[in-house]
């Protein structure tokens, strides 16, 4: 399953480390992760 993952300037400015276990434990269970420049 190919993946889009959005994570919110809040998340990335108070918890970037949640967003950080969500890529790694995404891509461990070997789904590709997409993030779009032009959502964020």
């Amino acid at each position: 399953m190919h993946i889009t993952l959005f994570i919110p300037c809040f998340v990335d400015l108070i918890s970037p480390q949640a967003g950080i276990s969500i890529v790694n434990t995404l891509e461990g269970l070997g789904h590709p992760i997409d993030y779009p420049d032009e959502l964020g």
